[in-house]
């Protein structure tokens, strides 16, 4: 049985390194929103930390 090449996938899917990345507007957006939540909750805390 011939060996499967790693870069080979479902299509939708791509390689970055040792991970399998979905691709898709979705999920892209999904990861937008989580990184916008983390950016804000920073300034806030920033914001109201103590002197």
């Amino acid at each position: 049985m011939p060996p499967v090449p790693l870069d080979e996938g479902y299509p939708g899917r791509r390689r970055l390194g040792p991970f399998w990345i979905e691709d898709g507007p979705r999920l892209q957006i999904a990861g937008l929103v989580i990184l916008l939540v983390f950016a804000v909750l920073f300034a806030i805390a920033m914001v109201f930390r103590p002197t």
